[in-house]
């Protein structure tokens, strides 16, 4: 066994430096491929669109050109009109006799072809074109010049069956030509590997034409691969400034490191107690500090997590319990089969919805509490005690569910008397089984959607009529309240909609409402059975791109039977 302490083999400045070295080298390396590579695609994009513009400005201006020709030459107009008119025009003949002239001008016409004949020649400034037809007997012969735009592109003017039109279109080859041809798309831009160029072209099927604009590949990189070049030079600079000041640095740092590294180890087993001195105010000494101050923090952390811990648990319990305040989502009772749907934005939720048969009557409550979270959801469980006691009351009041108005007056008793300020919206509808009339009022909340079985073969959204009312004050604005009754007599496979707002005032990303079309419209295709109840939340997902929303969410379709 030895005795004595190894000697250091591989100092930790050595490592720091290859490391250094190691992780410099790659991120350089890195960094000019994908600049390189970003650079490229950015100016070939910009080519792209530029010669394809480009081509296409050219080819609309030149099959103008040919269209006016075709109309002055069935409607020739007087000649001193022409230079306004077609102020292109250098000639104008007709049977071979000038008609039209811009001076004394010399050209041989080539001979008419088929319908028309059409050639393009180039000088340094102009593009010559010689148009002619025969119309009513008679040889109209049009010579006209275009002034030439200077690109960096190379152009060329081609028939459809493959002959050049100008003395420029030897540009491209057989192959290209053919690829151009057979494409199924009248414009477009490719890179031709052959050739390594870039290939614009753009189809008039009217002339039989096809106009073509080319660069090299090479010509187009120029700009980047100089940048590239320069982004070399520049980093290597700046690589051999980080090693030197890694040689200068890492002394000092390794000492204070390596009893950083030992006070880690007391943390990990558990030991929050220790303390590293601090001997400078560099960045070591900085570190030192924040390592004091992580281990007290990580103390008063641990101390919250126990208390944030025993919160959620009683924020689950919450849940839990309220929860079951709501009836099933598929309900059928004897009036009315149910397909209801809700999500609180938080963990506790504001709205509430319920149903009860009691005695000949049918009761369905939805309420609305302003806000969500803990306070809400209290007055949930408050307005779900009180749908349990109108049972119980009815039984010796049998008047109380024969009027809407008292049971929303009893709800805003109970809401005034809760005592947190925190009020709802709420309506209440009490169906009679042996009038088959439905009675209601409405606390502000949303007027539900009634729908008439009349119009099921036809549907349309607009056929959703709301549920008219005057609205009262909302629960738990004062004690003494008054809420207008209504009614509607119901026949069998009529539908009612009740709803929260939080479902039509979900935004997209630019703060749009999902509104009531766009929930009329899911009506619609829940009546027709096309979506059920629980499809909301996906509609509502797509429409506002995310998974959260700030209002709660509930939805309640009922069918008569």
């Amino acid at each position: 066994m030895k005795n004595k302490v190894e000697g250091v083999q591989f100092p930790l400045k050595m490592k720091f430096i290859i490391t250094l070295v190691l992780l410099m080298g790659f991120s350089m390396g890195f960094y000019l491929w994908f600049a390189r590579d970003l650079i490229q695609k950015d100016k070939m994009a910009y080519i792209y669109d530029s010669i394809l513009l480009q081509n296409q400005q050219h080819s609309n201006e030149i099959q103008s050109l040919i269209t006016n020709f075709y109309f002055l030459s069935e409607n020739l107009i007087d000649k001193e009109d022409i230079p306004n008119l077609y102020p292109n025009i250098v000639q104008l003949m007709v049977d071979n006799e000038i008609y039209f002239e811009k001076g004394p001008i010399s050209y041989q016409y080539p001979l008419i072809d088929g319908k028309f004949t059409t050639t393009i020649e180039e000088d340094n400034n102009y593009k010559t074109i010689s148009f002619q037809r025969i119309v009513n007997g008679k040889k109209i012969q049009i010579l006209a010049k275009i002034e030439i735009h200077k690109t960096q592109f190379e152009e060329g003017i081609y028939h459809f069956n493959g002959n050049p039109l100008t003395k420029g279109s030897s540009l491209i080859d057989k192959n290209t030509m053919t690829t151009i041809l057979k494409s199924s798309f009248n414009k477009g831009v490719y890179l031709e590997e052959r050739t390594n160029q870039i290939v614009s072209y753009v189809k008039k099927p009217e002339l039989k034409w096809f106009f073509v604009m080319t660069m090299s590949r090479e010509r187009a990189l120029a700009v980047s691969n100089y940048i590239v070049k320069k982004s070399l030079y520049f980093g290597s600079i700046v690589f051999g400034c980080f090693i030197l000041i890694g040689v200068v640095l890492v002394s000092p740092l390794t000492s204070q490191l390596e009893k950083l590294y030992g006070l880690t180890r007391k943390v990990a087993q558990g030991d929050f107690s220790q303390r590293l001195e601090v001997s400078s105010k560099d960045e070591v000494g900085a570190l030192s500090s924040s390592f004091n101050f992580m281990s007290e923090k990580i103390v008063q952390y641990m101390e919250q997590m126990k208390e944030k811990f025993r919160l959620e648990n009683e924020m689950k319990v919450a849940q839990m319990v309220q929860k079951a305040f709501f009836p099933a989502g598929d309900i059928l009772n004897k009036d009315f089969s149910l397909d209801a749907f809700s999500v609180p934005a938080t963990e506790c939720g504001g709205d509430w919805w319920g149903i009860s048969e009691i005695q000949d009557k049918t009761l369905i409550i939805i309420a609305d509490a302003t806000g969500h979270g803990v306070p809400a959801a209290l007055l949930t469980a408050t307005i779900n005690c009180c749908k349990h006691n109108l049972a119980e009351l009815a039984k010796t009041d049998q008047e109380l569910l024969s009027s809407p108005n008292r049971v929303m007056q009893f709800l805003n008793q109970a809401i005034v008397h809760a005592g947190n300020k925190v009020q709802m919206t709420c309506f209440v509808a009490i169906y009679d089984q042996s009038t088959k009339v439905l009675h209601y009022a409405n606390a502000s909340h949303n007027q539900p959607f009634y729908l008439s079985s009349n119009h099921l073969k036809s549907l349309d959204r607009k056929h959703f009529q709301p549920l008219m009312c005057q609205p009262g004050p909302r629960l738990g604005e004062g004690l003494e309240a008054h809420y207008e009754e209504n009614k509607l007599e119901l026949s069998p496979s009529d539908y009612l909609c009740f709803y929260t707002d939080g479902i039509i005032e979900v935004n997209d990303e630019e703060g749009k409402n999902w509104g009531v079309r766009r929930f009329t419209k899911f009506l619609v295709d829940m009546v027709n059975g096309q979506k059920v109840g629980s499809d909301i939340l996906t509609e509502l997902k797509d429409y506002s791109a995310t998974d959260y929303f700030e209002d709660d969410l509930t939805l309640v379709m009922a069918k008569v039977k």
